[in-house]
């Protein structure tokens, strides 16, 4: 598979030498032996490679003529850190009717001989040949006619095919990639093009795509395995500008196709992935566990597949550990897993002395192992600067400050310290602020009969590490392995889950303007043990653009607690904008909530200023507040709608006294006057918020009663008005 090179940026120093730099490959369309052109390549915005072609000579025979190019590339790569240089040439020949008849690429990585790739025309097709240290691939391709060469990184040879009329809206072409594969290039409407228009043409080659300007001059590549292409071409380009790019989004955050809200709910998850080899050893990918099974295929360009996991259902089985202090003696299978590394220290005295301290309350192995995570989590302080960091476990206990390598290394030394078989990590794990799948490392610990079970201290799941935890590999290295491959990190797409709810449940829309025949100004007051403690007031009003404004006005003289609120719907119902102000049991606070294309926080308490942005789970969302009693009396209108018996649902929230996305269960059942209340209507108990509370809804569906008993308050509608 191919390894080579490849395109991107980051120097704004040679400026103007890219302002003088000729956008195309003019020159390419008329071919004469000894020219030669240089090109600069931008990945995604960036500078990454620098190329020199040289047309170094023409063989014309009886019966064809024959072009050898010599394409010469540089481009250095810096990831975590560490400097690469990569430095290669290409030896190309085509025939005068562009068809390919080899070429030849050879790539030196810190001045050792990298890879040696081949493609070669043969009597019945092409033979293609790719020789690393490690190994050789040869494959050989069936074809009855000769085939053209398409390589993303070289834009003048699709250049070569338009300008010679080998390629054009009419007419589609087969050519050959530099992974040795054929696809089809073929030309491919632009739907943003407006009749009359002709300033640019697209063409898809396999699941690249080619922007073409007017003049039949390749600008750009959106290429699947790399990203955004852009070529400027100029003279005596200098290898200076080539400072390095750092690779380091290889291993970024993933986004994920769906939210998960609750995934320590999980019990079971389907995903689909695409990702870079950037793993040390992939060994424990491969290898089916009772929680993870992988179906797919490895190669050094992509790990691609589906992995299941399953999550082993309390109560179903046993996990029976072992006695501690170890008295079991282990077998073969686990001496790696025991055994020392020079990250670990495992005989080092103050590993050892910590160890036993911590556990020295500990009757078997789980409750030893459980009690180093939760001692690690709770004593070593989360710290981004030690990212990249190569501390051993003495160093990092020293230190007590660290990434989730530096959590996961101490832990392993402290448990295999104990005699306890103890392994660490690396993978992909869920993180639902920013709805992504993150490079992670953890720890699994066999520590029961029932076999190994995942624990990750860095983020305090110390019995049990959530599902989402997709494990790679099981090698102690705080760095990933890096062979460049592509600078595209990849995917992670959930395709199914169980159960239910621990994904997001969309609400249902409210009619506003219905609402506000009804009335537009209520009066609540706010009781506890029978006795009045405050009042609450809220207005509704129709804004000039279509929206609505709820102002609420809350006041609990005894504890010191009042506020004044603003929140900016659209008609139905969902959050736009949310704004309070007011003191909490004595503490002026102060919160904004802007719901744009991401959610914006701006909080303001004791005179301190946070602010946060938060990925947002839909576009249509309910927002509401511990003590803003009338949208979670709109929330339970939403629910009760159209029902007629007692049912149980789930819904998604944004809870602004908490600052988070929350799923809440919601009972609701009828109610009569023959239960002590007055009228007819529904009575919704609410669990997951900050507070259970029951709301009493007539049969309008308004709000005339919540109660919250574990904050010993009622509110109750004492007066309701319509100004309209």
């Amino acid at each position: 598979m191919r390894k080579k090179r490849f395109l991107l940026p980051a120097v704004f120093t040679m400026v103007f030498i890219l302002l003088t730099a000729i956008p195309s490959f003019a020159m390419v369309g008329n071919l004469a032996e000894r020219m030669s052109w240089s090109y600069m390549t931008k990945l995604d915005g960036q500078l990454f490679c620098l190329n020199k072609v040289t047309l170094i000579s023409r063989d014309d025979t009886e019966t064809e003529t024959i072009w050898t190019f010599k394409d010469e590339y540089f481009y250095k790569l810096i990831l975590e850190g560490n400097c690469q240089e990569y430095r290669g040439q290409s030896i190309i020949q085509l025939r005068d009717d562009c068809s390919l008849i080899s070429t030849e690429d050879t790539l030196y990585l810190n001045g050792q001989k990298h890879t040696h790739t081949l493609i070669a025309q043969t009597e019945d097709g092409y033979v293609f040949s790719e020789k690393t240290k490690e190994k050789q691939h040869t494959n050989q391709i069936k074809t009855d006619k000769p085939l053209y060469l398409y390589d993303h990184s070289r834009p003048w040879l699709t250049e070569l095919l338009l300008k010679k009329q080998f390629l054009s809206p009419e007419k589609a072409c087969q050519a050959i990639s530099p992974s040795g594969r054929v696809i089809q290039i073929e030309y491919q409407n632009n739907p943003g093009r407006t009749q009359g228009e002709s300033e640019e043409d697209r063409y898809l080659a396999d699941k690249d795509l080619i922007y073409v300007c007017s003049e039949q001059m390749v600008y750009r590549i959106d290429a699947e395995d790399y990203g955004i292409c852009e070529f400027m071409v100029g003279e005596d380009f200098s290898e200076e500008i080539i400072t390095g790019y750092t690779a380091d989004r290889i291993i970024c955050d993933l986004p994920s196709n769906t939210p998960l809200l609750q995934p320590q709910l999980l019990t079971n998850m389907t995903i689909s992935i695409k990702l870079r080899p950037i793993f040390n050893n992939l060994a424990y990918l491969k290898t089916p566990t009772a929680r993870q099974r992988f179906s797919g295929s490895i190669d050094e360009q992509w790990i691609e597949g589906l992995v299941t996991l399953n999550q082993v259902v309390k109560g179903t089985t046993k996990n029976e550990p072992f006695v501690f202090p170890v008295v079991i003696q282990w077998g073969p299978e686990f001496t790696e897993y025991l055994s020392d590394h020079p990250l670990l220290q495992i005989d080092h005295i103050e590993i050892i002395t910590t160890a036993k301290e911590i556990t020295k309350g500990a009757t078997n192995t789980w409750e030893a192992a459980v009690a180093i995570a939760r001692w690690v989590g709770e004593n070593v302080t989360y710290d981004e600067s030690f990212s990249g960091k190569d501390l051993n476990a003495v160093e990092i206990l020293k230190e007590k400050k660290g990434v989730c390598g530096h959590f996961a290394v101490l832990t392993v030394a402290l448990c295999r310290a104990l005699k306890i078989p103890t392994r660490y990590i690396t993978g992909y794990a869920y993180i639902r602020t920013n709805n992504s799948f993150s490079p992670h490392a953890w720890v699994e610990v066999f520590a029961g009969k029932n076999g190994w079970k995942a624990i990750d201290p860095t983020w305090g799941q110390y019995e049990s590490a959530d599902l989402t935890h997709i494990g790679f590999s099981d090698s102690i290295a705080l760095r990933h392995k890096f062979t460049f491959t592509g600078l595209k990190p990849g995917r992670i797409e959930i395709l199914h889950f169980t159960p239910e709810e621990t994904g997001p449940i969309a609400p249902s829309p409210l009619n506003i303007s219905q609402l506000l025949a009804r009335g537009d100004e209520w009066r609540f007051e706010i009781l506890s043990q029978g006795m009045k403690i405050g009042d609450y007031t809220a207005t509704l009003n129709a804004t000039t653009d279509g929206n609505y404004r709820l102002r609420e006005k809350l006041t609990i003289s005894h504890i010191y607690t009042e506020y004044q609120s603003e929140m900016l719907l659209d008609e139905q119902g969902y959050v736009l904008y949310y704004y309070n102000n007011g003191q909490w049991e004595r503490v002026k606070t102060e919160r904004e909530f802007l719901f744009a294309k991401n959610l914006h926080i701006k909080v303001v308490s004791a005179g301190r200023e946070t602010q946060f942005t938060f990925y947002r789970l839909f576009n249509d969302e309910i927002a509401v507040d511990i003590l803003n009693f009338l949208p979670w009396g709109w929330l339970a209108a939403r629910l009760v709608e159209d029902l007629e018996t007692e049912t149980t649902k789930t819904v998604t929230v944004f809870l602004a006294d908490s600052g988070e996305y929350k799923n809440l269960a919601v009972t609701i059942r009828p109610y009569s006057m023959e239960e002590g209340i007055d009228g007819n209507g529904w009575l919704c108990n609410i669990a997951g918020a900050q507070s259970s509370m029951k709301l009493y809804l007539n049969k309008e569906r308004l709000l005339t009663r919540i109660d919250m008993p574990e904050a010993n308050i009622s509110a109750v509608l004492v007066e309701s008005y319509s100004h309209q």
